[in-house]
């Protein structure tokens, strides 16, 4: 299941995750609920990386707790980069 948000607007993409899009201030993430299944999370990554986003690198954060404990990933816009496709399909 996946699903487009609006800029600046929470929408669920898959049971136990909702997904935050505000391309004007360049924040992405998406928060799972304590009990999602792997099903869900794969479906919600699979919707993010439809609409161009992917989560954040270990170097650059890592997720983590709200208190309620959802948790919460961080992500980011992806850039295809033509010369590594190329290298890759050769």
């Amino acid at each position: 299941m996946s699903a487009t948000v609006s800029r600046g607007d929470t929408g669920r993409v898959a049971e136990g995750v909702a997904l935050y899009v505000n391309d004007e201030a360049w924040e992405y993430h998406m928060t799972l609920d304590q009990d999602v299944k792997p099903a869900g999370v794969r479906s919600a990554l699979e919707a993010i990386r439809a609409l161009g986003l992917k989560p954040l690198d270990e170097d650059e954060g890592e997720p983590f707790f709200l208190e309620d404990g959802r948790i919460r990933m961080e992500l980011a816009r992806f850039e295809f980069d033509t010369e590594e496709a190329n290298t890759c399909s050769s």
